[in-house]
């Protein structure tokens, strides 16, 4: 900062003010200077953590075989304490694929298995009704044939008679939207 009296060359930079000793008003002026220049330079800075590798530690020295011939080693164990029950919940991870068969196959011969030679089947004991309730889970996709296709060949005649059937059970309203 640099003072000047009245009637002295002006600072650089200057700023007037007043002061009064009796009648006389004096004017003075304030200036400053500056000094050098700043400079600056561009300088890297850290800005996160640091990214640390390491690789796992390498055996160097002469190995020692240790022998427990000498050296007592339990043959049992033997628990003492409550007894718990453990839980687990979660998710599995991973895949399940399909197993696939390894070894020797080999081919079933059926020359000595009784195989029925008529179409016709029987029913011993006594009928009864079966009745189920719930929610079926689950989809139902088409089913594939597998195996050898056989032509079936015939006539039939139905013996008996269809009456008309009967509902026994709680009647129900069912909305299908």
């Amino acid at each position: 900062m640099v003072a000047a009296a009245p009637g002295a060359t002006a600072p650089a930079n200057s700023l007037t003010y007043y002061a009064v000793a009796g009648e006389t008003l004096s004017l003075y002026q304030l200036g400053y200077t500056t000094g050098a220049s700043i400079t600056t330079a561009n300088v890297t800075v850290k800005t996160g953590d640091a990214v640390y590798q390491a690789t796992a530690p390498a055996f160097t020295g002469t190995g020692a075989r240790l022998v427990t011939g000498n050296i007592s080693v339990p043959s049992s164990a033997s628990f003492t304490g409550t007894e718990g029950s453990v839980s687990v919940s979660g998710v599995p991870s991973g895949t399940v694929s399909q197993p696939t068969f390894t070894g020797t196959g080999a081919r079933l011969v059926t020359g000595n298995i009784a195989v029925p030679n008529t179409f016709s089947a029987t029913f011993t004991g006594t009928e009864g009704n079966v009745s189920t309730s719930g929610t079926p889970k689950g989809s139902v996709s088409q089913p594939t044939f597998i195996g050898t296709k056989a032509q079936l060949s015939g006539t039939t005649t139905a013996t008996g008679t269809v009456s008309q059937p009967t509902f026994t059970g709680t009647s129900k309203t069912v909305t299908v939207s």
